[in-house]
């Protein structure tokens, strides 16, 4: 009887553990909504999207339900691309794909190559984003799925157009146009638009201009705002480069009203650009340099919400980290605690059982008390055993922090090598408009007959630098990434402060040399001097404070 009780208590605990482990239903209705839920505001709210997704993906792995874990972890992916964590939707989506291959899904595995190449041509790894576009080309290619072929061919299209390989470019681009078309798809604009901008590359400016017709009338059906503007502009820059100078400036005008009225800050800056190369065309460098002033204005104004977008990205993934973090710890203390209970009980009922065998066993007493110490013993030999396993544990632990912290000093160190490269490209960009503004004075006063010979020069010099205009969106990429809090906790203490005094309080916190900072900001020393007052003036500070300390004790 004191056996058959002994073993009864056995299984229970056993069975009490084996709920960890158990076999799961295939299907999961409260993940499932979570999931639906997330992609329907994942392009509206992509914060809270991410977040339900993440709880999502917890709950799919605590109750291992290996289609919530593929759909989940390919959803973050997708919206850690949407908010520029490329290694961590790298590494979410790696995950929905090795989910999918045990789960033989080839069509949700397709997609999901597609959406890796996609991620790793936007961070620059052109090669790892050619390996798996071909990999969904093929996946594609066995499910029969036409309209899956078509998205490769696309993304074909452009990595070679990228690559300067036009004729592949316009390969791929037809062949995914002709495969919508058949299929009757009026979905093809953006295809129409890559194929122009292909023929654009190849100076075929006449075929370019008809398949950004073509695009537009597409876009127009569908009502797509947006992308009809970019249409325009592009039509006016094809009849530029024709030379037919008037339609050119009739698009171009047309375009940059309808980006007015739709609030679109990039196409603004798009169509003032090219209405500044028809007017330089024109011999009008008066309104030239009137729409090319304001492409500039643009620029900086495009910049400083660029900074501030990301750093609510970058604050929002940050977050949701942390807050994984805390639950991680939070299930395996409650966890701990489960099985601690489970065995605290199995060890009360084992041992009021042995004190019941003892006492109906009163010949064998001493026999008895012999094997308890013996267990007794074993079970300290045993947590001696678990205490060092432990501490051997936490040293391992230990020397990986310490390797990660050197691993991110190395990386802050690069960063802040690139954040003085970014800003010197700067101040020989502002240097060379404050040589522009010399000259067009000198220009003004000189001989009338010398003025349209030196201004055509002028113009190429200006046409040569217009590659640097991505200067500022790089120093402002680099800049929040190794001063990640500086700009958050700026704007919380001074929420008033203007884009460019946000801008120079950048700079001060470089300690730049106010030569450079008054370069890069376009203005000259006197200006900055008193920039620099009036920023003081808002901070709040005493006449004998030092600027410099308090902006690098901020953050």
């Amino acid at each position: 009887m004191l056996l058959q009780r002994l073993l009864l208590v056995t299984l229970l605990t056993a069975s009490l553990f084996a709920c960890d482990d158990g076999n799961f239903p295939s299907q999961n209705p409260e993940v499932d909504e979570l999931l639906a839920l997330a992609e329907n505001i994942q392009f509206t709210q992509s914060d809270t999207a991410l977040i339900i997704t993440r709880q999502a993906l917890d709950q799919s792995e605590k109750a291992n339900y290996s289609n919530g874990i593929g759909a989940a972890s390919e959803l973050m992916g997708s919206l850690l691309y949407q908010m520029g964590g490329l290694s961590q939707a790298i590494e979410h989506l790696n995950k929905a794909l090795s989910t999918y291959e045990d789960l033989e899904l080839p069509i949700e595995e397709a997609q999901t190559n597609l959406l890796l190449a996609k991620v790793y041509q936007r961070s620059g790894n052109a090669n790892q984003a050619f390996l798996y576009l071909h990999r969904a080309q093929n996946l594609f290619t066995q499910l029969n799925d036409d309209q899956g072929k078509a998205q490769v061919f696309g993304s074909l299209g452009h990595y070679y157009e990228k690559s300067e390989q036009y004729d592949s470019a316009l390969h791929y681009q037809l062949l995914a146009l002709g495969i919508l078309s058949k299929a009757g798809k009026n979905t093809t604009a953006d295809i129409h638009d890559n194929i122009g901008s292909i023929y654009e590359d190849l100076n075929q400016f006449e075929k370019a201009k008809k398949h950004f017709e073509t695009a537009f009338a597409i876009n127009q059906e569908n009502n797509n705002q947006a992308a009809a503007i970019v249409n325009i502009n592009n039509i006016g820059d094809s009849f530029r480069k024709l030379g037919n100078l008037d339609s050119a400036l009739s698009y171009s005008i047309k375009a940059l009203h309808l980006a007015e009225a739709a609030n679109l800050d990039y196409q603004i800056k798009s169509a003032c650009r090219d209405l500044s190369k028809i007017f330089e065309a024109l011999n009008d460098p008066k309104q030239a340099f009137y729409y090319l002033n304001r492409s500039y204005e643009l620029t900086d104004e495009i910049f400083s919400n660029q900074i501030a977008t990301e750093i609510a990205k970058t604050q929002s993934i940050y977050e949701l980290e942390q807050k994984q973090q805390r639950i991680t710890i939070l299930e395996q203390e409650r966890s701990f605690n489960h099985t601690l209970t489970i065995i605290s009980s199995g060890a009360v009922c084992l041992f009021f059982l042995l004190g019941g065998f003892i006492f109906y066993q009163q010949k064998s007493k001493n026999a008895k008390q012999h094997r308890l110490l013996e267990a007794e013993a074993s079970l300290a030999k045993t947590q001696l055993e678990n205490t060092q396993l432990n501490e051997q544990k936490l040293k391992t632990e230990l020397e990986n922090t310490s390797l990660k912290e050197q691993q991110l000093l190395q990386e802050l160190d690069l960063k802040s090598k690139s954040l003085t490269k970014s800003a010197l490209h700067m101040i020989q960009k502002n240097e060379f408009l404050n040589d522009i503004k010399s000259r067009l004075k000198d220009i003004r006063k000189g001989e009338p007959e010398l003025q349209e010979k030196r201004i055509k020069k002028l113009i190429k010099s200006i046409d040569f630098n217009f590659t640097l205009d991505d200067d500022w969106h790089e120093f402002e990429t680099v800049f929040q990434q190794v001063h990640s809090d500086f700009f958050e906790k700026l704007k919380m203490l001074y929420p008033k402060l203007t884009p460019a005094e946000v801008r120079l309080c950048a700079m001060i916190r470089l300690n730049l040399h106010s030569k450079d900072m008054a370069a890069i900001m376009g203005i000259s020393q006197d200006s900055l001097r008193i920039a620099r007052y009036r920023l003081r003036k808002k901070l709040g500070l005493d006449k004998g404070s030092n600027l410099y300390t308090y902006i690098l004790n901020i953050g």
